[in-house]
C-alpha cells in the first residue's frame, strides 16, 4: 500500500505494509496493526488462507465509516446480516437524520437484528455479550466473548495506548479518546470505565493499532485515566460541567433532508438536561424564508439527567429552488433565551 503524507516534507511516497489478518487463536482472527478500511481482497485472504466459506454476520462496534463502509457490500454480494446495538443501529439505519455527528457512511445500512445493552446472543457455538459503551463516540458498543478459553473484548475505538512522560520516564499507558464533536458527557466515559472493570478481559482487540497489553493493572490504568480526565474537565469549565462540555444537549433530527414542494416535514428536537435541577425548556424553529410553521414556543420540563423531545411540523415552499438552506432551533432555559443553539439543513427540490 502506498501512502503519501499530506504534510510530509519528503517528496517520495511513504510505504506501509499491506494489512494482513493475524490469527490470535484457533477461532480468532484480528485485522492487524494496519487495519484501516474495508478492502475486498481481504475476503480472498479469508477464503484462501483460513478456509472461510461464508460471511454470515457482522456486528459493528460503532458508527464511523472506517468501521462500517464494507457492510453494504457484504450485504449486497454475500447475504451478510448486520446485528447492531440499538444505540448504534438507529444511526447507521438513518445517517442523514444523524449527520450532525461526523464520520457517518452516507448510505443507510439495513439492521437485521437489533440488540440491547447487556444482551447475550449466540452465533454458532459462541455466546457473546454486547454493551453500550459511549466513548470515542456516543454511539458505540463493546462486544465480549469467551473464545478459545480467553475473555476477549472487542473495543472498537474506545481503548488505545499512548506514550506519556511520568516523572521523566516514558511509559505506555491506555487511554479513552475524547472527541467533543462525537457527543460527550463525563458520565459516558465513566460508564466505559465501569464496563471494562465488569468485563475484565484477558485480551483486547481494538479497531486500530497493535494489540494493547491486557491485565488487571492495564484496566486499572485505563480507568484511572478516565478519573483524572473527569477531574481536569471539571477544573476547566464552570458548573454544571456537562452543560459546557456537551455539544449535543440539543439536537435536531433530521439533520439533512430533501423534500418536494408543499411537503410536510416533522422535526424532532432532542433535549437532555445537564443541570442539577429541573429545567423548563422552550423552543421554536426558525425555518428558511417561505416555509410555513407555527411561530410559537413549545415547552418541555426535564428532571436532572432527564431526556426528552419536542416535535415541530413545517410545510415547504410552493416553489423549489434546489438550494440547501439552514434551519435552526431557538431555545430558552427557564425563560432565558440561549439563542439559536442547533441547526439542520434542508433542500426543496422539484418532483
Amino acid at each position: 500500500m502506498k501512502v503519501a503524507g499530506r504534510e510530509s516534507v519528503l517528496p517520495e511516497l511513504q510505504f506501509l505494509p499491506d494489512p494482513k489478518l493475524v490469527q490470535l487463536s484457533q477461532h480468532l482472527l484480528w485485522g492487524g496493526v494496519w487495519s484501516m478500511r474495508f478492502i475486498e481482497h481481504h475476503l480472498d485472504e479469508l477464503r484462501d488462507d483460513y478456509g472461510v466459506k461464508a460471511f454470515d454476520v457482522v456486528v459493528p462496534t460503532h458508527i464511523h465509516d472506517d468501521h462500517t463502509c464494507g457492510i453494504p457490500h457484504l450485504q449486497r454480494h454475500h447475504g451478510t446480516k448486520c446485528w447492531a446495538l440499538k444505540e448504534v443501529g438507529h444511526v447507521l439505519a438513518d445517517p442523514a437524520a444523524w449527520a450532525s455527528t461526523p464520520g457517518l457512511l452516507e448510505k443507510p445500512i439495513c439492521i437485521d437484528r437489533w440488540l440491547t445493552d447487556g444482551q447475550r446472543f449466540v452465533w454458532q457455538e459462541f455466546e457473546l455479550e454486547i454493551f453500550s459503551a459511549p466513548g470515542q463516540t456516543e454511539f458505540h458498543s463493546v462486544c465480549a466473548a469467551v473464545i478459545d478459553e480467553k475473555k476477549v473484548a472487542f473495543t472498537g475505538d474506545n481503548y488505545f495506548m499512548a506514550e506519556v512522560d511520568d516523572a521523566g520516564e516514558t511509559q505506555t499507558q491506555p487511554f479513552e479518546p475524547t472527541v467533543l464533536r462525537n457527543s460527550f458527557q463525563l458520565e459516558m466515559h465513566r460508564r466505559c470505565a465501569d464496563l471494562m472493570r465488569k468485563i475484565r478481559p484477558d485480551l483486547i482487540c481494538p479497531g486500530h493499532r497493535d494489540l494493547p497489553p491486557c491485565d488487571s493493572d492495564a484496566v486499572d490504568a485505563y480507568c484511572d485515566f478516565i478519573d483524572r480526565k473527569d477531574h481536569v474537565f471539571r477544573q476547566l469549565v464552570a458548573k454544571p460541567a456537562n452543560h459546557f462540555i456537551d455539544l449535543f444537549w440539543a439536537r435536531l433530527l433530521p439533520y439533512v433532508a430533501v423534500v418536494a414542494e408543499n411537503q410536510s416535514l416533522e422535526y424532532r428536537l432532542l433535549l437532555r438536561n445537564n443541570h442539577d435541577r429541573t429545567i423548563l425548556y422552550e423552543a421554536q424553529l426558525i425555518p428558511p424564508s417561505g416555509w410555513r410553521t407555527t411561530a410559537q414556543f413549545s415547552a418541555l420540563k426535564l428532571e436532572p439527567a432527564g431526556r426528552g423531545e419536542l416535535k415541530f411540523k413545517l410545510v415547504s415552499p410552493s416553489k423549489a429552488d434546489n438550494v440547501r438552506r439552514l434551519l435552526t432551533a431557538e431555545i430558552k432555559i427557564d425563560g432565558v433565551n440561549q439563542g439559536q443553539i442547533c441547526e439542520a439543513l434542508v433542500t426543496v427540490r422539484q418532483e
